[in-house]
């Protein structure tokens, strides 16, 4: 399976992380290859994921392990990834698998983890004739050279949106208006969506969301509404949306999918009437014989044009850049490639134009990640060379859809990074999340220095920052490394606290308001951590402390009696802090199908929940989450084989503070000597 041909295909899909497989049948090796090779041929690539990890377990080839590699790096499950092309590869002495190992450097770059797919990329290099794909590997070093000569920009900030835009599914094409509506494109379901499933709710649509203005809902914005059939049309997933300068046109694509692969995909324009928007009307000129994505209103040699990514014949690569000039109504001239200093042998998509600049996500030029933010001006008759826009843009990951208001002040992008603050259905980087980019007027940091109570340095300290202005949200994470000193940067007119912590230490925190500053200004605060007590142990916010003695009967969600114990503990310390706000998650190992496994487990931890709250705890005070599979502590994966007691050591039940306390004591038990070996 050659990754690089058909990525792009997937990532663009708002279905594709939320589909999973239905349950598995006891069946033959035979079979169960047969069946997932269907399901390749129908492109149902979670579907086939599943039967091809039933048949490695029946019979241990490396050809099946490197297409569930290949299809862990498909659905952008980076960490499953490394560990399948890995053992694979490792045993590959005779470089049978070369190519496979670009997309083991690939996936590990995505992961951030430089040093190691520099190897790889150089081992591929010396010993492949692909010059295609050697050509892939120079520009992927390029990339990591650049990301290690970057320093982060801090004239802007970029947070998650949170909820109630992000949901649990992909979020895609942010567009704000001139009245400050956001318009973007989303499946909106909290429930797993099954292939066979045809709910209300399996296509993707664009909606609309006001700003909030009511500030004890700690959002900024108020729930999403669907636009009418005009507009999301039923058959189709809906996409892509954006608005002409003077907000009275809307551009949007109608795509058909054959399993996760698009088969069709065209532009249409919806004008605005008085009670909301008209039938659409699809583009003459732009749409052909090939497929159209992400239109969106732009200008040139003093026309309006409209720009959008296409894979017709004749392009520079996989997906070009085009534009096509405005001749009225729903007609455009035939369209025109951007030429070579915009498009490359890779993808470019997600256009946007503002200005004289058009900032496009490419993955043919040099990236941090996988597809990074790039700019070119227009100077009245050729573009500029496209430049990265760098660190906080741009991550290890996929970055894409960077859009700006009218006043260039605010803006979003959408990225799977890490830092999600909504639960995917898949893995941490499945599913892409709309980010606010906000460009700040002053610079306002605070150089946080970590210290032990005697004045010693302390290296590799994690600090965490919450914002107290809408309702104590985290918002950052940073981690000292080989110093003992860490920035973090603020905004104008909000109050922060920031925690710092390591391990065998009490956490220690600060509060910083930064009300009245209208100067670059940097605040210097020193934490000064004191080492725990040999018999005390310290939780802080947001750490998953595992309830080791709650165990379940197989296939079953009654609580035992021994898990009485644990569940006792929690329960006085739910007393004891009266304001504490807890998660309470349970996780399963990783056998048996992941639907299943997910429905198991948010049934234990609502029946741990239940336990609690007959017991006289609120239920506001409990969020009970099932996590199934999706979170395996060691290398114990769909396939891998491992012991009874590796496999227990997945299955647990955890809670950890979400709101309240940032830290509490809890007094660490001693076992019985007679009972430690059982």
């Amino acid at each position: 399976m050659n990754i690089s041909k058909i990525l792009f295909s997937v990532f663009t899909l708002l279905i594709s992380c939320g589909l999973q497989a239905q349950p598995i049948d006891n069946s033959t090796f035979e079979k169960n290859l047969e069946t997932a090779e269907e399901q390749m041929a129908k492109h149902e690539y979670y579907n086939a994921r599943e039967y091809y990890n039933k048949a490695f377990e029946q019979q241990r080839q490396p050809e099946i392990a490197l297409k569930i590699a290949d299809l862990n790096y498909l659905l952008k499950d980076y960490r499953r990834a490394s560990i399948w092309y890995r053992r694979v590869l490792r045993r590959d002495r005779n470089d049978t698998y070369l190519d496979s190992r670009f997309d083991y450097a690939r996936v590990m770059k995505m992961r951030g983890e430089y040093e190691d797919a520099m190897e790889e990329f150089n081992y591929f290099l010396e010993r492949s004739d692909n010059e295609e794909l050697k050509e892939k590997a120079r520009t992927e070093i390029i990339g990591m050279q650049l990301a290690s000569a970057m320093e982060e920009d801090v004239s802007i900030s970029v947070e998650n949106t949170g909820r109630p835009i992000n949901g649990r599914f992909l979020e895609a094409s942010p567009y704000l208006d001139r009245d400050g509506k956001m318009f973007f494109s989303t499946i909106r379901s909290d429930e797993v969506i099954v292939l066979d499933d045809k709910a209300e709710g399996y296509y993707s649509q664009i909606y609309m969301a006001v700003p909030e203005e009511n500030e004890r809902r700690r959002a900024d914005w108020q729930d999403p509404v669907a636009l009418g059939e005009n507009v999301n049309r039923p058959e189709f997933h809906t996409t892509n949306v954006s608005l002409s300068p003077d907000g009275s046109r809307m551009y949007f694509t109608r795509t058909i999918l054959d399993g996760h692969e698009i088969v069709e995909s065209k532009a249409y324009l919806s004008e605005r009437t008085g009670s909301g928007w008209g039938a659409a009307q699809e583009l003459e000129g732009v749409n052909g014989e090939y497929i159209v994505r992400h239109p969106v209103v732009g200008e040139l040699y003093g026309n309006e044009v409209l720009f959008f990514s296409s894979n017709m014949e004749g392009g520079k690569g996989g997906y070009d850049l085009y534009y096509s000039t405005y001749e009225g109504g729903s007609t455009y001239s035939l369209p025109t490639n951007l030429g070579e200093e915009i498009n490359t042998i890779g993808d470019e998509i997600t256009p946007f134009y503002r200005d004289g600049i058009l900032y496009f996500s490419s993955d043919g030029l040099p990236t941090i990640g996988g597809y990074d933010i790039y700019s070119s001006t227009w100077d009245g008759s050729s573009w500029s060379e496209p430049e990265n826009m760098g660190l906080a843009y741009n991550s290890t990951c996929d970055d894409i859809y960077y859009t700006l208001n009218v006043e260039g002040s605010k803006g979003f992008l959408v990225s799977n990074r890490p830092g999600t603050t909504t639960r995917s259905v898949g893995s941490k980087t499945c599913c892409d999340d709309i980010w606010t980019v906000k460009k700040r007027d002053i610079i306002i940091d605070v150089i946080a220095t970590v210290i032990d109570d005697e004045g010693n340095e302390l290296m590799e300290s994690e600090g965490e920052m919450y914002d107290l202005s809408s309702g104590g949200k985290q918002i950052a994470e940073e981690n000292s490394g080989e110093t003992n000193q860490m920035t973090f940067q603020l905004d104008p007119d909000n109050a922060y606290r920031i925690v710092v912590k390591k391990d065998g230490y009490y956490p220690a925190e600060a509060e910083i308001n930064t009300v009245g500053k209208v100067d670059d200004y940097t605040y210097n605060k020193e934490f000064v951590l004191r080492k725990k007590e040999p018999d005390v142990v310290i939780v802080t916010i947001n750490e998953p402390i595992r309830l080791n003695r709650i165990y379940y009967d197989f296939d079953d969600d009654k609580i035992l009696p021994e898990a009485e114990k644990d569940l006792t503990d929690l329960l006085g310390y739910l007393r004891e802090y009266p304001e504490m706000v807890i998660e309470l998650s349970s996780h399963t190992d990783s056998r048996g199908s992941d639907l299943y496994n997910q429905q198991l487990s948010e049934r234990r931890a609502q029946s741990a929940k239940n336990w609690l709250v007959e017991r006289g705890i609120d239920p506001e005070r409990i969020e009970a989450v099932g996590y199934g599979e999706e979170q395996i502590l060691n290398e114990c994966e769909n396939g891998v084989q491992c012991s009874e007691l590796e496999h227990q050591y997945n299955r647990r039940t955890e809670f950890k503070i979400i709101a309240g306390p940032t830290s509490i004591e809890i007094k660490k038990k001693v076992q019985p000597e007679s009972n430690r070996k059982k």
